[in-house]
């Protein structure tokens, strides 16, 4: 896998795009440098649903840190007892 910047540069100026004119070229990058290039493996299957939790967990993160600052700011200036189903619904979600 190579930056598509990287094969882009190396082509210098063109005109002219079209998906057939592009794959000509990337072939043709490929061809000229396929002594440098080394082949892509995939990753395991474990490390891909290692990586897929990881950012579930840095969203599910970034999304409590929101309720607990929106339900701090709601206690400075709104009172629990008239608003008991709004706090609740955050305090579930945190």
């Amino acid at each position: 896998m190579l930056p598509g910047l990287e094969i882009k540069r190396s082509l210098g100026i063109t005109r002219g795009k079209t998906d057939t004119i592009d794959a000509k070229k990337i072939a043709l990058y490929a061809y000229r440098r396929k002594e440098e290039i080394t082949p892509y493996s995939l990753e395991a299957k474990e490390i891909t649903e290692i990586k897929r939790l990881l950012s579930l967990r840095e969203k599910l993160v970034s999304q409590r840190s929101g309720y607990k600052a929106t339900l701090g700011e709601y206690t400075s200036f709104i009172s629990r007892e008239d608003n008991a189903l709004l706090f609740s619904v955050h305090e579930k979600m945190i």
